[in-house]
């Protein structure tokens, strides 16, 4: 069997390097044409350094944050409940499914039949609500941290999953069950 802490290291890579595998259905957008999208938003919301509250609360560091949560910002009841859900917090998925059609969302995740939001703008096309959560991410601090955690875990992962096995025969007894040559690499 191969060393465990080969395979932590390898999975831990992986998952860093190659983030729209390994995450949900709203990542993997463009955020320069969420820029562009954002445009919808801006009458309500603001991002960025120093943004305030408009009609709605300000999107900077929305991702990891409970919902209803910007201080000084009065929401509505279903928000508001939302936020006070155990476990709740923004994430690019919810955040995703939200978009499409914010009424409904609500009405399924809190298991309601009447909600109300002063989210009106819907954005039904995939890529666009993709391209707008990439947009919003660039004001997130916790997604630059979260990706930073990311790095500085792998190696205390692979260390908690090491053995004491040689490495060296390991491998060659893997590669040989598989009908390789563990001298020459290859299989024959």
């Amino acid at each position: 069997m191969l060393n465990k802490s080969i395979i932590a290291a390898a999975l831990a890579a992986f998952t860093f390097i190659t983030p729209a595998i390994a995450a949900g259905e709203g990542a993997g957008g463009d955020a320069e044409k969420g820029k562009k999208v954002f445009k919808k938003c801006k009458a309500c919301h603001a991002v960025g350094d120093g943004a305030k509250i408009k009609v709605g609360p300000p999107l900077k560091d929305i991702f990891g944050s409970k919902a209803a949560s910007y201080e000084g910002y009065k929401y509505k009841k279903s928000l508001k409940a939302l936020g006070e859900k155990e476990g709740f917090v923004w994430t690019e998925d919810e955040l995703f499914a939200f978009l499409k059609k914010p009424k409904k969302y609500l009405k399924e995740t809190l298991g309601v039949k009447n909600v109300k939001t002063a989210m009106t703008t819907k954005v039904k096309k995939d890529e666009k609500r993709k391209d707008l959560i990439a947009y919003l991410k660039t004001f997130s601090a916790s997604s630059a941290s979260a990706a930073v955690a990311k790095v500085e875990e792998a190696p205390k992962v692979a260390e908690e999953t090491k053995t004491d096995a040689p490495k060296d025969a390991e491998v060659k007894t893997e590669m040989a069950s598989f009908g390789g040559d563990a001298e020459k690499g290859k299989k024959v």
